[in-house]
């Protein structure tokens, strides 16, 4: 039986919901130091909880951090998006089985995030998320690419991209990281 879903621009209330499910995995961060403690006292007694401590400190700032951003953006004291950004997502039963993270600049579009739902992978969605918005953009779409999605992208009609014809600000973001490559999807009008 085929899977039914439907794809559409995401509503505030999608983004909504996936600032909150950002709002949940950032608070784990906060619980993994203070669970990290409870299992070294339990164990080891006080004496390697400094030690432990001191090596959870990055979980704190990044929980922190993130739980702190996210409350803003669900509270209106960030926005909830960058004004260039348009998600897409993919829903099934009024469920976000998958979304799409695409920002517009001056002459191209960047797709930033694509992400299926462990369950529904393997199953075109995201070939049909990336196609539809593609039929929605009048500019060529970029993405910086793993090795392990090249494949998946040139399926899509995208195509390698020389480092000297990237625009100049995706060419400095090329540099920065190992085994990328930048793919590009011409027009298709």
């Amino acid at each position: 039986m085929a899977l039914t879903y439907w794809i559409d621009r995401a509503t505030r209330r999608d983004i909504r919901s996936l600032i909150g499910q950002g709002l949940l995995l950032s608070s784990v961060f906060l619980l993994i130091p203070i669970v990290g403690n409870m299992v070294a006292i339990a164990f080891s007694g006080l004496k390697d909880l400094l030690l432990l401590t001191v090596a959870m400190v990055p979980f704190w700032l990044i929980g922190i951090a993130g739980t702190t951003y996210n409350l803003g953006r669900l509270w209106g004291f960030f926005p909830s998006q960058p004004s260039d950004m348009q998600t897409w997502v993919a829903k099934r039963q009024g469920k976000i089985i998958a979304r799409a993270d695409i920002r517009q600049k001056r002459g191209y579009s960047l797709l930033e995030t694509l992400y299926v739902a462990p369950d529904f992978r393997r199953q075109k969605i995201g070939s049909s998320l990336v196609r539809r918005l593609s039929r929605e953009e009048r500019t060529p779409i970029y993405v910086q690419s793993p090795r392990r999605t090249v494949e998946f992208y040139r399926n899509l009609d995208f195509m390698m991209v020389p480092m000297e014809d990237l625009p100049s600000e995706l060419r400095s973001q090329a540099n920065r990281g190992p085994n990328r490559y930048m793919v590009l999807l011409q027009e298709q009008n």
